[in-house]
């Protein structure tokens, strides 16, 4: 685990990645038992509110069952808990497809247009990183290969391939607060790390070790995990 050196998110690591109990230590913290919606939101607000600066990733293993998805809603729809922290704006991360659709159908653009058209198009895009690189492949194609009409497929397609390829280098865009998979998370890291672990994990037991692992390893200076029930601490990955 390079991207720390805290004492606790280190041992942690380790105790997890050994089949060990992940133990409570400076940094790593499993908090109690989330249960219902409101105490995770509550729990999830409270670490956002006191993380002292930095960027958040709400992770977890599995969005069946729809736990994670609720308690971030929870926490961007108003004050929660005692202590009425937040609301908080979280950014569901999706996936390449979801991005590439999302941006592919603000495109007003038909099936075939020249050149000043098709850049009108992209140029009216809302800014990223796929829509800039998109932007300069038609840009080198007038003017370096003298291409004058261009196909709406092939503009999707170039914005499809930037999608994946800025994820596959860990790129993505600015939100302080982003709630993903772990699957989403790899090749990435966050200040802090809140884990939502709830009932419906599949895979054996080193499988569900390695999904923690993962999750935990994303923070440079803390992680929090909140587990859907009592009962989960009675089980790998966390005994």
């Amino acid at each position: 685990m390079r991207r720390t050196n805290v004492g606790g998110l280190l041992a942690a690591a380790t105790a997890i990645r050994g089949g060990h109990a992940p133990v409570n230590g400076q940094g790593f913290r499993i908090l109690q038992p989330g249960v219902s919606v409101p105490l995770a939101a509550t729990l999830l607000a409270n670490a956002i509110a006191w993380r002292q600066g930095g960027d958040v990733a709400i992770i977890t293993p599995a969005l069946q069952g729809g736990f994670a998805q609720n308690v971030v809603a929870r926490v961007g729809q108003g004050p929660c808990g005692q202590q009425g922290n937040g609301p908080y704006s979280v950014h569901w991360e999706g996936t390449d497809r979801d991005e590439t659709q999302i941006i592919i159908n603000g495109l007003q653009l038909g099936a075939n247009a020249d050149g000043a058209v098709a850049l009108a198009a992209l140029r009216a895009l809302p800014p990223s990183g796929p829509v800039r690189a998109a932007i300069m492949w038609v840009e080198n194609q007038i003017h370096a290969l003298g291409r004058v009409a261009f196909a709406r497929a092939d503009i999707e397609a170039v914005i499809a391939r930037n999608v994946a390829l800025r994820r596959q280098h860990g790129g993505n865009a600015s939100h302080l607060f982003t709630a993903l998979t772990v699957q989403q998370a790899k090749n990435r890291e966050f200040e802090g790390v809140v884990v939502i672990w709830p009932y419906q994990v599949g895979g054996d037991v080193e499988h569900k070790r390695r999904l923690l692992y993962n999750a935990v390893t994303r923070a440079r200076r803390w992680c929090n995990v909140i587990v859907q029930g009592q009962n989960i601490l009675a089980a790998a990955p966390f005994i």
